[in-house]
């Protein structure tokens, strides 16, 4: 199994597949439902059966790709899935994981807008709508507290700041990128973390 690149939807499945084949006794893929375009949602149930049912057992979830663009997640979860499996019997923390517990891992909560920022020019996060699309029964923003002026449908982005009055307020600056990050993290044996960000600058 290789990780050198981002797998489009039936990639995906079928390396999810494979290491159900490669691991009778330990991954099991079951779907947890249908995306809005008709794809499973594959999720692998990972643990040691011999040791007790998983449905006994304490248990670990772990997702990626909640939006369309955020691929790297994925992959993160579907490795996340390879080490376990192959360190079983090899790493005594993993081994003992595996007996006493569950891990489920879905890679991929949205195949529809990962495969279309996969297999397409559309960046956004979802396929449903596109950026500036303010119509449809879907749209409707929701207020956290006071938004001034706002109408119940759409929040005007603010005009650019005057930064000659900006910093006369005695701040000392305005941060010039904004991070969308995305984060999947799992423990290796002895604490050690991996991790993975998507940063996208504003």
């Amino acid at each position: 199994m290789h990780f050198d690149r981002y797998y489009a939807f039936d990639e995906m499945a079928e390396a999810m597949r494979a290491l159900e084949r490669a691991y009778p006794g330990m991954a099991k893929l079951n779907s947890a439902g249908k995306s809005y375009e008709g794809r499973d949602l594959w999720v692998l149930e990972i643990t040691n059966r011999s040791s007790g049912p998983a449905q006994e057992k304490p248990g670990f979830y772990i997702d990626g790709n909640t939006h369309g663009g955020e691929v790297t997640g994925s992959m993160i979860a579907l490795f996340t899935a390879y080490y376990l499996l192959s360190s079983y019997g090899l790493d005594k923390e993993v081994t003992a994981s595996l007996d006493s517990r569950v891990w489920y891992i879905l890679p991929r909560v949205n195949p529809d807008g990962a495969e279309a920022y996969l297999t397409s020019s559309f960046a956004g996060s979802g396929t449903r709508r596109g950026p500036g699309d303010t119509q449809g029964v879907f749209y409707h923003l929701y207020p956290e507290g006071y938004i001034k002026n706002y109408n119940g449908r759409e929040v005007k982005i603010a005009p650019p700041r005057d930064m000659a009055a900006f910093k006369a307020t005695g701040e000392t600056g305005a941060r010039s990128r904004a991070m969308l990050v995305s984060v999947c993290i799992y423990a290796r044996s002895r604490a050690r973390w991996i991790f993975s960000m998507t940063l996208m600058a504003s």
